[in-house]
């Protein structure tokens, strides 16, 4: 299964309590970029995602894994 990066960076930004504006802040992207990223327009970098997991205080292996983020409905 591929792991769809935008949906797992928006579970763990709700589960961290994060606006989007906030996560935006903290890894140096705006707003919009940040979701389309979680909506699926855009793909980050490499180095974006390096920022985004720092900032939401997970490891990478973590924002792969899927089995969490079917608990929730995102859409």
């Amino acid at each position: 299964m591929v792991c769809d990066v935008g949906r797992q960076i928006r579970y763990f930004r709700i589960a961290k309590g994060l606006s989007g504006e906030k996560l935006a802040e903290l890894c140096g992207l705006s707003p919009k970029g940040l979701n389309n990223i979680e909506l699926g327009k855009s793909e980050p970098k490499f180095s974006t995602v390096e920022r985004i997991v720092t900032a939401l205080d997970i490891t990478f292996d973590e924002l792969m894994n899927e089995d969490h983020a079917l608990i929730i409905d995102l859409n």
